[in-house]
């Protein structure tokens, strides 16, 4: 039940804002991402939001694990917590119908299924 407890701590998928307060300066998601050494082809960022004093998060999706994640971290940028939850949990059905790319050690990768577009960043 990981996707209850991110919607709990955490609000609706995207419901957070792409740029936060840490500290008083204003810091955007792909900044945020950047020093959590997040910013990867297969990590789609969503939103990042403060959750407590001085206690901050952000959520993407992590195409590798096929998982929504949060991290949390603090002033420091330290992660101090993280939760995942299965794509599946948050798709549906529809998650057998979405177009995934593999790695395919003969050729290089390869797409499966239907367009992936709606969860690029």
């Amino acid at each position: 039940m990981s996707m209850k407890k991110i919607l709990e701590r955490y609000g609706d998928f995207g419901s957070g804002g792409r740029v936060i307060f840490i500290g008083g300066k204003p810091m955007s998601i792909r900044r945020v991402m950047r020093k959590l050494d997040l910013l990867r082809e297969e990590i789609g960022p969503v939103d990042c939001g403060s959750v407590a004093d001085e206690r901050y998060f952000v959520r993407f999706i992590d195409l590798d694990d096929r998982t929504i994640a949060v991290f949390e971290f603090d002033l420091n940028y330290k992660v101090v917590g993280e939760v995942r939850s299965d794509l599946l949990e948050w798709m549906g059905d529809d998650y057998f119908r979405a177009k995934w790319r593999v790695y395919c050690p003969a050729g290089g990768e390869e797409w499966l299924g239907r367009n992936m577009a709606k969860f690029k960043r």
